[in-house]
């Protein structure tokens, strides 16, 4: 399957930023092509991303209410930084033309 250089740029950009992804699901038809399959699944990335990323904050604060743990900070910004890297992952691989 042949997919266009446009339609690989627009999937990439949805699962490094987010914010496409939310411009794509809202303005194509979700789940149908190249790109709105991405755009949906770049969707639902990000927004366990946040969901995550809400959970571990209020996690660390709710710890740092009772106890000081130096390294927790440390360890939460490792995996914002994990997830960010495997949403790279991601736009790699569509970039190649992959599904996954």
């Amino acid at each position: 399957m042949s997919v266009a250089t446009k339609d690989k740029f627009w999937a990439a950009t949805a699962y490094l930023f987010g914010v496409p992804a939310l411009y794509l699901v809202l303005t194509r038809p979700v789940g149908v092509g190249f790109v709105g399959y991405h755009a949906k699944q770049a969707f639902y990335l990000w927004l366990y991303y946040a969901l995550i990323g809400l959970g571990l904050k209020l996690f660390v604060h709710w710890i740092w209410l009772y106890w000081f743990v130096p390294g927790l900070e440390t360890l939460s910004n490792l995996i914002f930084l994990a997830m960010f890297c495997y949403a790279a992952f991601c736009a790699g691989r569509v970039l190649m033309g992959r599904t996954f």
